[in-house]
């Protein structure tokens, strides 16, 4: 969004059953500057199933900019933030987003003027100009609008006046109550915190430099963007150092990074200059030297920072450490060592869904076996069966535990199988490298009889064959009892220690479809043991069930974890289902252009193609993809094209990265999936000439670590085979 008059002027007028209104809300007119301006947008048609409407409403970089374009008299506003977005740091990040029929219902946008627009006193006359709405493009590969229609909207008046400072005052006093006050709803706070950004005066700005210190707090974007765009520059500056020595204040990089920018935006001697008369390499080495000066200064405030620890606050001290362990910069050993022991002495003052964020997704940064006692004090705490927000999480703690203190985390998750919380689930006490506990089998097998769904999924990971003769009894008798979770399990047990019996029982559970709806994804549940000879067999011959969803799922399964055989009926299906549909209108398949509807046939074909291209064990060839082509319809030609343009570049992108839990999570070309040893299955499958672009980054972490140097020699033996 901007202020553009000549974007203004060339809007042409709109279509007849378009249109846009605007309105100032609640019929207010006349407002004080620095006061929020909310202006409402209304996007209407009276023609269905012909235009598109974008409902975006954010984007990362902090603010949306091209949805909508203020046509405003008289042109004596400026762009808060125009030095933000322009300098070498500011962008437009992107956001989510769908498109929607804007005649099924109007489409209703806040926009609140101070967003883009710093108004002084006077009187505006104000229309816009919308860009969301797009004639609907036909026959396009997915529902999609071409190039924005610009819509003109009615004209409001309104007026701004100099705001006073008692006003000014009122305004911040009720702003900081409300902040302080977390009791209240999320939606009240952030419209405090808007306030507080806008308000353009000395306290405010104050306030802002206060309460800043890092994106990821609550509102920390607004108090990050008031600050650039506080018209009191220096005075923002000045209290931002003030807090360098503020004992409650934490630092963070984000906080040295803004208080750097703003510095050097306010001096003419350090702003990064860009001229458009420029040659490429001068702008570069411009642009070399600016980044240079500002790590350089950036890593000065840091440096000052950590000499002022120990006058910090327990919690600040705890903030400023978290965040430094977390912000990906580079440090010495011994430096991250002592931010680890700082936010160690000082971890019970940090928020507890913050502690459980670090153990969980930072603990690759922060873990270490110091760290045991902190994780045994968590798991001494009161179990959180219902899993509550604000309670600190024992399952992670065990978890980690095992890494810290495998011994210790041994005995705890025994303890929690023989006796169970609630709290801790079958992901973390699975882990032990037993394949069977048979002290545990009796009381496995009591829970299960009085329907416990965990305990079948400890018995599909610990019970051996002794226990199959009373699991058998309990699943003949009431074999609906359990979810579908434990239902799967106990079906995968079976499969593990009598394989006959095991399919012969999932065959039976296909056909269970009035009381229950997990037969829509049985066979997929099944996992590796798919591969076992008649569950393979009953997964081939359900391609040709009735319900697409079913034989959908079968397709999934065949792909993910069928043996080499499962490709031809694959193959055997997607030509039947041509046959079927050979010389139908698309339309009959795809009720809007390549709309996949998941329980239908389209969602059918889809699985089969994609069973066919992504199956773990086996490859395509650029003649299997031709043929694909040839056989499918309009929906799947895109994806068909892109792996034929791969095949055809000989060069595929590798990316390994690891969830928290520890599994390898992988893309390589148009593959993905979990662990390496099903990568390590699928790398071996890529012809010779293809040559793999690893763009992963090694892991901190010493587990992770070890399978990202096999990954690496695993690409570089690829690369040395005959032939490259």
């Amino acid at each position: 969004m901007r202020c553009q008059p000549d974007a203004c002027k060339a809007a042409p007028k709109s279509p007849g059953d378009l249109s846009l209104s605007i309105s100032l809300k609640n019929g207010q007119t006349s407002f004080r500057e620095g006061e929020i301006i909310p202006l409402i947008a209304v996007y209407s048609a009276n023609t269905s199933k012909k235009y598109l409407l974008n409902n975006r409403s954010y984007d990362r970089s902090g603010r949306l900019s091209g949805m909508e374009e203020f046509c405003l008299t008289p042109v004596s506003s400026v762009d808060p933030l125009e030095d933000y977005y322009s300098n070498p740091w500011g962008f437009f990040g992107g956001g989510l987003f769908s498109e929607q029929d804007p005649a099924d219902a109007p489409y209703s946008v806040e926009l609140q003027i101070n967003e883009w627009l710093s108004l002084p006193p006077g009187h505006y006359h104000l229309s816009i100009v919308g860009n969301r709405v797009s004639m609907k493009v036909k026959n396009a590969e997915f529902p999609t609008g071409g190039e924005a229609i610009p819509l003109r909207s009615n004209a409001v008046d309104f007026e701004v006046t100099s705001a006073d400072p008692e006003w000014q005052a009122a305004q911040l006093s009720t702003a900081v109550r409300i902040l302080d006050t977390p009791a209240l709803a999320k939606d009240e706070r952030e419209h405090a915190a808007r306030v507080l950004r806008f308000l353009d005066s000395e306290g405010s700005t104050r306030e802002l430099a206060r309460r800043y210190w890092s994106g990821s707090e609550e509102f920390g974007w607004e108090f990050r963007l008031g600050l650039y765009g506080s018209p009191f520059r220096s005075l923002a500056i000045e209290a931002m150092k003030a807090a360098l020595a503020d004992a409650s204040h934490p630092i963070t990089r984000e906080f040295a990074n803004a208080l750097v920018e703003l510095e050097m935006l306010s001096d003419p001697k350090l702003r990064f200059h860009f001229d458009e008369t420029m040659r490429p390499a001068e702008t570069s080495k411009t642009r070399e030297a600016y980044q240079k000066e500002f790590e350089r200064r950036v890593d000065e405030v840091l440096s000052s920072a950590s000499a002022a620890m120990p006058a910090k606050s327990p919690e600040a001290q705890a903030v400023t450490a978290s965040e430094m362990l977390q912000s990906g910069s580079s440090m010495t050993p011994e430096t991250r060592t002592r931010w680890r022991q700082i936010l160690l002495d000082n971890w019970s003052t940090l928020p507890v869904e913050r502690q459980n964020e670090l153990l969980d997704d930072g603990w690759e940064r922060i873990g270490g076996p110091e760290w045991t006692p902190v994780l045994l004090g968590i798991m001494s705490a009161a179990p959180n069966p219902n899993h509550f927000a604000g309670k600190p999480s024992r399952s992670v703690a065990l978890r980690r535990l095992l890494e810290t203190a495998p011994e210790t985390a041994r005995e705890l998750i025994l303890e929690e199988i023989a006796n169970p919380k609630g709290d801790i689930g079958i992901g973390v006490l699975g882990k032990l490298p037993e394949r069977e506990l048979p002290q545990l089998q009796k009381t496995l097998v009591a829970g299960l009889a009085n329907g416990v769904e965990m305990d079948a999924e400890l018995i599909e990971r610990y019970a051996g064959f002794n226990a199959f003769s009373q699991v058998r009894s309990i699943y003949e008798t009431h074999p609906l009892a359990l979810g579908c979770a434990g239902q799967d399990a106990l079906l995968r047990y079976l499969l593990r220690v009598n394989p006959d019996y095991g399919a012969q029982k999932v065959a039976q559970s296909l056909t269970e479809r009035k009381k229950t709806g997990c037969f829509r994804t049985r066979l997929s549940a099944m996992g590796e043991f798919v591969r076992q000879p008649k569950l393979q067999d009953l997964a081939m011959a359900t391609l040709n069930d009735p319900a697409p969803e079913v034989a959908r799922d079968a397709a999934k399964a065949l792909s993910e974890f069928g043996s080499p055989d499962a490709e031809g009926a694959l193959w055997a299906r997607l030509e039947a289902f041509h046959r079927k549909w050979r010389g139908k209108p698309d339309s009959l398949l795809h009720p809007e252009p390549n709309m996949i509807e998941y329980n239908r046939e389209s969602g059918l074909e889809e699985a089969l193609v994609k069973g066919i291209t992504e199956g773990q064990a086996w490859f395509p060839t650029s003649e299997q993809i031709d043929r694909l082509k040839a056989l499918s319809s309009p929906a799947m030609q895109h994806d068909l094209d892109s792996i034929a343009q791969t095949l055809s570049e000989q060069q595929c992108t590798l990316l390994a990265t690891w969830l928290s839990d520890g599994r390898l999570n992988y893309t390589v070309g148009w593959y993905r999936g979990l662990g390496l040893e099903r990568l390590k299955e699928k790398l071996e499958q890529f012809p010779p000439q293809i040559r793999f672009v690893d763009v992963s980054t090694k892991p901190a972490n010493e587990p992770d670590a070890e399978e990202f140097e096999q990954i690496e020699q695993l690409v570089a033996l690829h690369k040395n085979v005959p032939g490259k």
